[in-house]
């Protein structure tokens, strides 16, 4: 994920890779339900030398798990008294 050096500066075409990184997948974001909940960033795509659809899809399923178990674990507590909004055990 390097984006320039010190006596070159910032390469600005890295720069916007990495702002964009669901680029290499946005089929598949735009169309999944976890798409606001996605803990998915530039490592995830990245195979060390440029952005990678295959690396990216690699962890795919992990982060669609991930945020279901996220919002379960909030069902589970909301529906055993936690208030998130005073972070208190009614």
């Amino acid at each position: 994920m390097k984006i320039g050096n010190v006596d070159m500066g910032i390469d600005v075409e890295k720069a916007n890779a990495i702002n964009n990184v669901g680029k290499s997948t946005d089929k598949e974001c735009k169309n999944c339900w976890a798409i606001v909940h996605c803990s998915m960033c530039g490592a995830a795509s990245d195979d060390m030398n440029e952005f990678s659809r295959d690396k990216r899809m690699e962890g795919y399923d992990s982060a669609k798990n991930n945020a279901e178990y996220s919002l379960m674990t909030v069902c589970f507590l909301t529906s055993h008294g936690y208030d998130f909004e005073r972070n208190i055990i009614r």
